[in-house]
């Protein structure tokens, strides 16, 4: 049975980065998340998803959202 998670959050580096740059941005978001490394590496994400032949992932990236950037 196939399995698709729709809720797979990804924070790549450089998008983390300019999160922390914003006027406003959560206190500390960066270090709450930098120690989740699928969040950031997407080689070593898909390295294991690639072990499950039925699993898929749809990625979406949390607030504040790009056209906010």
């Amino acid at each position: 049975m196939r399995k698709i998670d729709i809720f797979a959050h990804v924070t790549p580096e450089s998008y983390s980065r300019k999160v922390e740059e914003i006027a406003g941005a959560p206190k500390d978001l960066g270090k709450r998340t930098r120690a989740v490394k699928l969040l950031h590496d997407l080689d070593a994400r898909f390295r294991i998803m690639d072990q499950f032949e039925d699993y898929s992932q749809v990625v979406t990236i949390p607030g504040p959202q790009p056209g906010n950037i």
